[in-house]
């Protein structure tokens, strides 16, 4: 009887041991792990490909982990500074990986616009941004309120590279000329629209504003002061 109670006891525990601290605790480990990469007095490209992976490791644990966050962002620039190409393209694998599976993650969005900004990535921005606005429908007035900002960062990110872009096209492509204009034009109403829309919402809720994360707060704050104040 008593082998019995414990063969069915088993699968509790280890679902009760799979939740929780636990897994909080495991992620804590893993970004340990990464973090001491960052320490090394010499680190290889190998190590900074397995300290990503942790990462991962760590964020598919508990995607809460702000720490995982931020120790990928100081890693792609620890490596970057030692050389290592690849090192935004990992960060984005892991900021991107994470926002896919638990898109409520708000903190995430801040570094992964900015790494996808780093790299000129238009595409994937501008998909970020459309991607946001589509959940936000489906939300409550908190999460509504978050992913207009999270998508006003992604705008405010990509208008910089399509003007750009347009810009280089002056001498060798009118054709891409105005379709950089055009998409310029479409992404600005967009932003204006998100923003005015965040607007509305503190007015009828001032509340929301005070449970945003604050690296989201602070990165839509100072994105909105650059767009909306240049000349």
């Amino acid at each position: 009887m008593r082998a019995l109670r414990a063969a069915l006891l088993l699968p509790l525990c280890l679902t009760l041991a799979a939740c929780g601290p636990v897994k909080r605790k495991a992620a804590g480990y893993y970004v340990d792990k990464a973090a001491a990469v960052l320490e090394a007095s010499s680190v290889r490209e190998s190590d900074v490909e397995k300290a990503f992976g942790w990462l991962e490791k760590a964020l598919k644990l508990d995607p809460s982990s702000e720490r995982a966050v931020k120790t990928a962002g100081e890693l792609s620039a620890a490596a970057a500074r030692n050389g290592f190409a690849r090192a935004s393209e990992l960060e984005v694998r892991v900021l991107a990986g994470l926002v896919k599976e638990s898109p409520l993650q708000w903190h995430a969005y801040p570094p992964l616009v900015q790494a996808l900004a780093m790299r000129g990535e238009m595409d994937t921005l501008a998909s970020l941004a459309a991607s946001l606005a589509g959940k936000e429908k489906e939300l409550d007035a908190a999460g509504r309120h978050r992913a207009l900002m999270a998508a006003c960062l992604a705008r405010a990110a990509l208008l910089p590279w399509l003007s750009s872009d347009g810009f280089l096209a002056l001498s060798a492509s009118p054709a891409r000329v105005r379709e950089r204009a055009l998409e310029y034009a479409a992404q600005a109403e967009h932003l204006a629209s998100a923003r005015a829309a965040v607007e509305g919402l503190e007015k009828k809720e001032p509340a929301l504003r005070e449970g945003v994360p604050p690296a989201l707060l602070s990165s839509f704050e100072v994105a909105m002061n650059d767009v909306f104040s240049r000349p």
